[in-house]
């Protein structure tokens, strides 16, 4: 009886769905990577993390950019997957954005599933967003912006899930994250 009540319930059907959203599109964004590596401005910005192997902040509005890069594919190295070449190197970075990407559109889910209460609407909604070309094109490779707009959404659900809960701790951490995503790309904020 436990099991059937925990299964049925809303927040396990929310979280449940989101997480189905995410590995669909990570699996379909990483599939489809793009092995154009001069379709983005952040291929060179990207490559040139590579080269010096160091933190170093980019002085136009992608601040963090390199930050991001730098500590994803040394996160991914640490897993097992070490680049052996700048080819190679741009293809995890791309991988930041699939996952980047695909994680967004978990969030859109929940944020529009909480608002209007309709599973079916914020699916629909949400595949229309992820499949749509210019979502589509930023998630499948490297440019700078779908990790800002990643870290802009978990803001505005750290927000909401703060002001439903009355957590002022919540709420603190949604604007530090705010600006975190405003310093990785200036225009998502």
């Amino acid at each position: 009886m436990a099991i059937q009540n925990l299964r049925s319930s809303p927040h396990l059907r929310e979280v449940s769905g989101a997480a189905a959203i995410f590995g669909c599109f990570a699996l379909l964004y990483a599939s489809l990577r793009s092995r154009d590596i001069f379709a983005t401005d952040g291929a060179h910005r990207c490559l040139e993390v590579f080269h010096r192997q160091a933190i170093f902040f980019h002085e136009n509005n992608h601040l963090l950019y390199p930050v991001n890069v730098l500590a994803w594919t040394r996160l991914i190295a640490a897993l097992g997957m070490k680049p052996n070449g700048p080819f190679e190197f741009y293809r995890i970075a791309e991988l930041m954005n699939c996952f980047a990407a695909a994680a967004s559109l978990a969030i859109v889910f929940l944020l529009i599933q909480w608002t209007i209460s309709s599973w079916r609407f914020a699916l629909g909604a949400v595949v229309t967003l992820g499949l749509s070309k210019a979502f589509f094109s930023q998630a499948t490779n490297a440019n700078e912006a779908v990790v800002g707009l990643f870290w802009s959404l978990l803001a505005v659900l750290l927000l909401v899930l703060g002001l439903r809960a009355r957590s002022l701790l919540l709420i603190f951490v949604s604007g530090l994250i705010f600006s975190l995503a405003m310093a990785t790309y200036e225009s998502m904020i």
